[in-house]
């Protein structure tokens, strides 16, 4: 077997590309979901806080 020259070689295929790239997938629904309901425990803290 030879050595094809420098500049014939094919390139190696492309990964593909994983599912939900750009996209947003369940965990990071589920994530978000997670921070907007701490967000908003800790606004009600706030406000509870206040009133004392």
């Amino acid at each position: 077997m030879t050595v094809p020259p420098w500049g014939t070689r094919p390139a190696p295929p492309a990964a593909p590309a994983p599912p939900g790239l750009g996209v947003t997938t369940v965990l990071d629904l589920v994530y978000l979901l997670a921070i907007v309901a701490v967000m908003a425990v800790v606004a009600l803290v706030a406000k509870g806080v206040e009133r004392l």
